[in-house]
């Protein structure tokens, strides 16, 4: 019995893979892409095919992802839309983190090409650099290229795609754009950039600025004087930042400062004691 489970696997897998063939041969014609770009649900279909079939469909299924990327504009929003709807229905914690496994885990030389080749083209394609961005701090908050770096690659191939994967990383793709006066714009910023942790502490940061506002709202001068005090705290701490990006944490100014003051209270009241003490003396002595 086990072996037909197996032999009946094993045509599903070779049919699954003419399948994919096929898919490539009508992609290399501009019809059969223009075809394909027309029915959005093809690609969801396939991309969510990748979960279970073996690595050789799995790296043809990532390979055809790097190519409809690179094709344009239209068929990059497809692939992204395939792998945020792959995401919704398999659960993944983040976008893209199931091929990250599968780079880590696999040792198959060609998927690990054909997955990064597939992220450089995520990252290398888009014309908009608020997207590119986007994308950017997605890789970084998986932390996949620390993860790859920790691996023992032999392979050149491979080891090319990791190099061309680091450097569209470390690019700066939000010198491309300056960030507005609008507070939505600069909200979607901050989320696509900050990890889940960061970003509940941003929505404790936001819901105390609230508080900020809505206390004695009726009193305008008193609410600009609060929000004028907030900005020069935050500009401090920004200016006050090393050239690593750490920032001091000016809690511990304000305790260091409250036990200064302490201290100097100390030795004031001291003072007095001895100043009375010394008072009382010269009236003794008259």
């Amino acid at each position: 019995m086990g072996s037909m489970l197996q032999f009946g696997n094993d045509l599903v897998d070779e049919l699954h893979g003419d399948v994919l063939s096929c898919f490539r041969a009508v992609l290399n014609i501009e019809v059969g892409m223009r075809a394909v770009l027309s029915q959005p649900d093809v690609i969801r279909v396939i991309v969510l095919s990748l979960e279970k079939c073996t690595n050789a469909n799995r790296s043809s299924i990532l390979l055809l992802l790097a190519l409809l990327c690179r094709y344009s504009e239209e068929a990059l929003s497809l692939a992204l839309d395939g792998l945020s709807h792959y995401k919704l229905v398999k659960r993944e914690p983040r976008r893209f983190s199931s091929i990250c496994d599968w780079i880590i885990k696999s040792s198959d030389i060609k998927l690990r090409i054909h997955a990064l080749m597939f992220f450089n083209a995520l990252l290398n394609t888009p014309s908009d650099p608020r997207l590119r961005s986007d994308l950017q701090q997605e890789f970084i908050n998986l932390d996949i290229l620390k993860r790859i770096k920790e691996l023992d690659i032999k392979s050149e191939d491979v080891l090319t795609q990791v190099e061309v994967f680091e450097e569209e990383l470390q690019y700066e793709f939000n010198s491309h754009f300056a960030i507005g006066t609008d507070p939505q714009q600069i909200a979607n910023v901050l989320n696509n950039q900050l990890n889940q942790d960061n970003r509940t502490r941003l929505v404790k940061i936001l819901s105390d600025l609230v508080s900020i506002s809505t206390a004695h709202s009726t009193d305008n001068s008193l609410v600009d004087h609060n929000w004028i005090i907030v900005e020069k705290v935050i500009k401090t701490l920004v200016n006050e930042m090393d050239d690593k990006g750490n920032m001091k944490d000016i809690s511990q100014v304000t305790d260091k400062l409250k036990d200064n003051l302490k201290s100097q209270q100390a030795t004031l009241s001291d003072l007095e004691e001895k100043i009375k003490t010394e008072s009382k003396k010269i009236v003794t002595f008259m």
